[in-house]
């Protein structure tokens, strides 16, 4: 059973080979990130951004990086899930969405009232998640905002299948 929280500095070795297999699966890129990068820039004096983890026996499984974010549209704080990442052998287990509603719960506490992303355009287990959950916008863009934000928010913790089966209703991102 995996588990997730906040990364810390002392996750910043096995955190950055883990970054590595993502952006060497997705987009091809090696050896763009470096530890001093990631460590001045998630746990420096000025974070640009934070990062969580997911961790089964002692090892890092997956993780998501976000930031604060503001909507001027409609003047109100959220939070911003700039990429999220699970390893391919621990796909399809729930890691995925134990660690957005971490970050979802990690925006509510710093007031935010939103949660966007990016999410797939191809058919994939990722999408069809986020297909139960968010509003897509132009593109891939996706929001989970209001009620359906909170109640994101407040599975934090829960089991992948406590998660799954209390998935919010996409039609609570229009209720307050």
């Amino acid at each position: 059973m995996h588990s997730v929280r906040d990364a810390v500095p002392g996750d910043l070795e096995p955190l950055l080979r883990l970054w590595s297999r993502y952006l060497e699966e997705h987009y091809g890129l090696r050896g763009t990130m470096t530890a001093a990068a990631l460590a001045r820039d998630c746990f420096g004096d000025d974070p640009q951004f934070a990062m969580c983890v997911a961790e089964d026996a002692g090892q890092l499984i997956g993780a998501g990086a976000w930031r604060m974010t503001y909507d001027l549209h409609h003047f109100v704080r959220g939070v911003e899930l700039a990429d999220l990442y699970v390893a391919p052998e621990r796909r399809g287990l729930g890691v995925a969405a134990s660690l957005i509603t971490h970050v979802a719960a990690r925006g509510l506490t710093r007031g935010a009232e939103f949660m966007r992303g990016s999410g797939p355009v191809e058919p994939t287990p990722a999408r069809h998640l986020y297909e139960r959950v968010c509003v897509f916008f132009s593109g891939d863009t996706v929001n989970v905002s209001a009620r359906a934000f909170r109640h994101l928010a407040s599975l934090q913790g829960k089991s992948p299948r406590e998660i799954c089966r209390a998935l919010p209703l996409p039609a609570w991102n229009y209720e307050a």
